[in-house]
C-alpha cells in the first residue's frame, strides 16, 4: 500500500485532535463531545502508524481496496457521534417541553396573583 495513505492518516488524526483540543480550550466544544472526535483521531493515527495494519484489517473484513478501511473507521465514528447527538437532542427536547409546561403554569399562577392583588387593592379603596 502507498505510504502516502499512512502519512495522510497520521496527519488527519493529528489535525483532528489538535482542532478539537483548540475548540475545547476556547469553550466552543464540551469535553464530553470531544471524546469521540479525539477517539477518531487516535484511531487514524494508529492505523497510519502501522503500515501493515490497514491491509490486515482490510483482509479480515474482506475489503478489496485497503485504504477504504480508513473510510470505514471514519464512517463508524461519525455514526457514533450522530447517535450520541441524536440522543442528547431527544433528551433536551423532553426537557424543553417540561420547561414550557412549567412556564405556562407559572404564568397562569402569576396572572391569578395579579388578579387577586388587584381585587385586594380595590377593596381598600
Amino acid at each position: 500500500m502507498n505510504i502516502f495513505v499512512n502519512i495522510a492518516a497520521i496527519c488527519i488524526g493529528l489535525g483532528l485532535i489538535l482542532w478539537v483540543m483548540r475548540l475545547v480550550v476556547r469553550q466552543k466544544m464540551s469535553e464530553s463531545q470531544s471524546v469521540l472526535w479525539i477517539g477518531i483521531g487516535i484511531a487514524a493515527i494508529i492505523l497510519g502508524s502501522f503500515p501493515g495494519l490497514i491491509p490486515k484489517i482490510a483482509g479480515l473484513l474482506g475489503i478489496w481496496y485497503a485504504p477504504s478501511v480508513l473510510l470505514l473507521v471514519a464512517t463508524v465514528g461519525l455514526l457514533l457521534i450522530l447517535f450520541r447527538n441524536s440522543s442528547v437532542v431527544s433528551i433536551q427536547a423532553d426537557e424543553i417541553h417540561e420547561l414550557a409546561i412549567q412556564m405556562a403554569l407559572l404564568k397562569d399562577e402569576n396572572e391569578a396573583l395579579k388578579a387577586r392583588l388587584a381585587g385586594l387593592e380595590s377593596d381598600r379603596d
